[in-house]
C-alpha cells in the first residue's frame, strides 16, 4: 500500500460512511423507494466497517454474516483497492488523456477521484427506484446467465463461443442495458481512468502488472456478487414504486 493511499486512506473512509448521501431521501416519495435507500446504506456501512479492518487492521463486527456475504464484502474492498493502485500509479497519464482529449478535468488527486467513483456506483444503485428512471426489472437467472456466458466468453480467448450462446449473450446484454441506460453514464469516469491506464500499459510492464490485478480482482468481486444474489427474488421499478416477481419469475406484483 502506498504512502499516498495510507494518506488519504482515511479520509476516504470517513466520507464513505456517509454515503448514500441523506438529501436522496427527499426524492423517496414512496415507501419502497426509501427502504431501497436503506438497503443501500447497509451495504454501505458494512463496506465501511470491512476497508476499515482491512486497512488499519481494525476488528469489523460481521459475524452474523454468512460466508458468501462476508466474502462478497472482503472482495468489494479488494477490488477498490486494486482500483486505487490504477488510479495513483496513473494518474499522471489520466491527466494527460483528459487534456488530449479537451475534457474539464477538475478532480486534484487519485483520492478525490476514487471517491467520486464510489459515490457514481451508489448512486446507480439508487438510481433505478425514482420515479424518472421509468421501467426496470431485474431478475437473478437472466443476471446469472450473462454472467456465465461472459465466463465462457473469456476461456474461449481466441476461439469463439457457440451462435447459439453468442446470440443469447447479445439479447441479455441488450436487455440489461435496457434497463439501465442512465446508470452507464455514472461509470464513465471510471472507465475513463481505467482506459487511459490500460493504453499505456502496452510499453509500462508495471501498469501492465497493476491493470491485470484490477482484472482479477473485478472477475472475483463478480464472482462473490453473483454467489448472495443467485437466489434474490426478482423485482421491478415503475415510476418509483416496486414489484416482486411470484415464485416462478416473471410475474411482478
Amino acid at each position: 500500500m502506498s504512502n499516498l493511499f495510507k494518506a488519504e486512506t482515511q479520509t476516504i473512509i470517513n466520507e464513505i460512511f456517509w454515503i448514500p448521501s441523506l438529501s436522496w431521501v427527499a426524492s423517496c416519495k414512496h415507501p419502497d423507494q426509501l427502504e431501497w435507500w436503506r438497503g443501500i446504506d447497509d451495504r454501505f456501512k458494512k463496506l465501511h466497517s470491512v476497508l476499515k479492518a482491512n486497512c488499519f487492521k481494525e476488528p469489523f463486527f460481521l459475524s452474523n454474516l454468512e460466508k458468501s456475504e462476508r466474502n462478497f464484502y472482503i472482495a468489494w474492498v479488494e477490488y477498490y483497492k486494486a482500483l486505487y493502485d490504477v488510479l495513483e500509479n496513473g494518474w499522471d497519464i489520466i491527466a494527460q488523456s483528459a487534456r488530449k482529449f479537451g475534457l474539464n478535468f477538475t478532480l486534484q488527486s487519485p483520492g478525490e477521484a476514487m471517491f467520486y467513483i464510489i459515490q457514481c456506483h451508489a448512486a446507480a444503485m439508487f438510481a433505478v427506484c425514482k420515479q424518472d428512471f421509468g421501467y426496470s426489472s431485474w431478475s437473478s437467472k437472466s443476471a446469472y446467465d450473462e454472467y456465465r456466458l461472459r465466463k465462457k466468453e473469456e476461456k474461449k480467448k481466441k476461439g469463439k463461443l457457440y451462435k447459439s450462446n453468442q446470440n443469447k449473450l447479445k439479447n441479455l446484454v441488450k436487455l440489461n442495458e435496457n434497463r439501465g441506460k442512465q446508470i452507464n453514464t455514472l461509470s464513465t469516469l471510471e472507465q475513463f481512468c481505467i482506459s487511459s491506464c490500460l493504453a499505456a500499459s502496452k510499453k509500462d510492464l508495471s501498469m501492465k502488472d497493476k491493470i491485470r490485478e484490477l482484472n482479477d480482482c473485478a472477475k472475483t468481486f463478480q464472482e462473490k456478487l453473483q454467489a448472495i444474489l443467485r437466489n434474490t427474488q426478482g423485482f421491478a421499478w415503475e415510476k418509483g414504486n416496486k414489484k416482486n416477481s411470484n415464485s416462478e419469475g416473471g410475474v411482478y406484483k
